[in-house]
């Protein structure tokens, strides 16, 4: 572009309208357009330099940000295994859980029928002995040693 010397320089130098009119004044309306001329082309290369500067910020920041996205994307992705693991452990678990409470449930019935068949055995014993041969059951309460 323009240096400032060159700039000077024009306006040192007659213009073809002062030269052909005489006057002053035409002279002076042709430096002003000169200037102005030479001001706007300043001010458009300018803002060509905002508008090329803005554009590289824009595309860093897309760039920026379709790298994050990706990392994001790849970050969702192990969670989404991660959970989807957690959840069929989760479903064993509560199968093995469902399974060990039928197996107490069971168990405790089983006990249940032990004790009721012991006590009534016991009774059925008791009974078939003489009353002074009789032995105390342990929670019978009867003959209890303190």
């Amino acid at each position: 572009m323009s240096s400032p010397e060159q700039r000077l320089d024009l306006g040192s130098r007659l213009s073809p309208v002062a030269s052909l009119c005489g006057g002053a004044a035409a002279a002076a309306d042709w430096m002003r357009k000169q200037k102005r001329k030479l001001s706007n082309r300043e001010s458009a290369r300018r803002s060509r330099m905002r508008k090329q500067q803005h554009l590289q910020d824009v595309a860093t920041q897309a760039a920026d940000l379709a790298r994050h996205n990706a990392e994001m994307a790849a970050q969702v992705e192990a969670l989404s295994q991660h959970h989807r693991r957690l959840e069929a452990e989760n479903g064993e678990l509560r199968a093995q859980a469902a399974e060990l409470a039928a197996r107490l449930r069971s168990l405790t019935a089983v006990l249940r029928l032990v004790a009721v068949d012991a006590q009534g055995m016991w009774q059925r014993h008791r009974e078939a002995l003489p009353a002074a041969a009789a032995v105390p059951f342990m929670g019978d309460g009867v003959g209890s040693a303190s």
